[in-house]
């Protein structure tokens, strides 16, 4: 048995969504796409760069049947370069994208209109890392300037207003502390994002009104330093964050936990009515990783149930609303040396 692992899902109706991650060929990790035509999910060809690994880690909706995925490709180096595909409703293909230093990644992508789509992810080289954002105007993407203001920036989630209010959410593993950007249709500026504890980490941005913008992820109080990074199954001791923009201000806002053990939030989406998911793992009693669900309803969040395969490890890392009763939550599971596929539906 060879890994498959889903990192993202978005939705464009209820009858068209997408999960991107990758699937091990022969010990090479190359693209996986898999869609949701309404009555069942469907895996879907899609294109590799070189015989190397290819991996996506994100997906949006455009137009009705037309998505991007981004995430990156393997050069002989061992370096990586971006990698960006185009849904065009009846195949995948691979369109041009600036990388810029040794490696470049992008974890995260987000659409206003099919001709105006942002990507963002790290540049990283031997004296540290930055924050990477591109532009897609319809025509050909371009880097734009970023604020990376340590020296271990990276970029992990985005989410995207209008054409002049789209946020950005990672981290600066040199200092531990969170990091918020904001591109206010000519600049992208730094937002003062909160970092309460040891370490700190945002792994998702989910916006529902220009007044109302939620960041999620998790932080360490205290101890040793676990060697979690982004999208990573296991740690210890860490605890949820959750993270509220007003229009004027970030806050730290509480979010519930699952027992004593660590608790980590990787991916976030709004549905609704001003209501926002959030997902990701929690290690149980018996030592292994379980699938971790919480819901804003509009004063607290608070834990969902949400289901196990067995008692092997399970992760959910994407989340998206289709609507206020419909979301899709997307990750992996396995145990040893092997991990498959997770998706879970959620109708209200």
């Amino acid at each position: 048995m060879e890994d498959n692992n889903l990192y993202a899902v978005a939705a464009n109706s209820s009858t068209d969504a997408w999960a991107v991650g990758y699937e091990v060929e022969q010990g090479v990790k190359r693209t996986l796409t898999e869609h949701w035509y309404g009555a069942s999910w469907n895996w879907i060809a899609s294109p590799n760069r070189g015989s190397l690994d290819n991996v996506l880690l994100a997906v949006a909706g455009l137009s009705l049947n037309r998505a991007v995925a981004v995430g990156y490709s393997t050069d002989a180096g061992g370096g990586r370069r971006t990698l960006i595909e185009f849904w065009d409703g009846t195949r995948w293909r691979i369109v041009p994208s600036p990388t810029f230093g040794q490696s470049s990644t992008l974890n995260a992508v987000t659409a206003v209109s099919d001709d105006d789509v942002w990507a963002v992810g790290t540049v990283s080289a031997a004296t540290g890392s930055r924050t990477l954002t591109l532009h897609w105007n319809g025509r050909r993407w371009s880097a734009v300037q970023s604020p990376s203001p340590g020296t271990q920036d990276t970029l992990v989630a985005a989410d995207a207003i209008t054409t002049d209010d789209v946020w950005a959410a990672g981290s600066d593993a040199g200092t531990l502390t969170t990091l918020g950007l904001h591109w206010d249709g000519a600049a992208w500026d730094q937002a003062a994002t909160p970092s309460p504890a040891a370490e700190n980490y945002l792994t998702g941005v989910a916006a529902t009104s220009t007044r109302d913008v939620w960041a999620v992820g998790y932080l360490l109080l205290g101890g040793s330093r676990p060697s979690l990074i982004p999208g990573a199954s296991r740690d210890e001791g860490f605890q949820t964050l959750t993270e509220h923009w007003d229009g004027t201000s970030w806050s730290v806002v509480s979010s519930p936990n699952v027992g004593d053990s660590s608790n980590v939030l990787l991916g976030a989406a709004e549905s609704g009515n001003g209501n926002v998911w959030a997902v990701g793992r929690y290690i149980s009693i018996t030592g292994s990783d379980q699938t971790l669900i919480e819901q804003w309803t509009g004063s607290a969040w608070s834990v969902v149930p949400s289901p196990n395969v067995g008692s092997l490890s399970n992760v959910l890392r994407g989340v998206t609303a289709v609507s206020a009763t419909r979301a899709w939550a997307v990750g992996g599971y396995g145990g040893g040396v092997f991990s498959r596929t997770l998706i879970q539906g959620y109708c209200a």
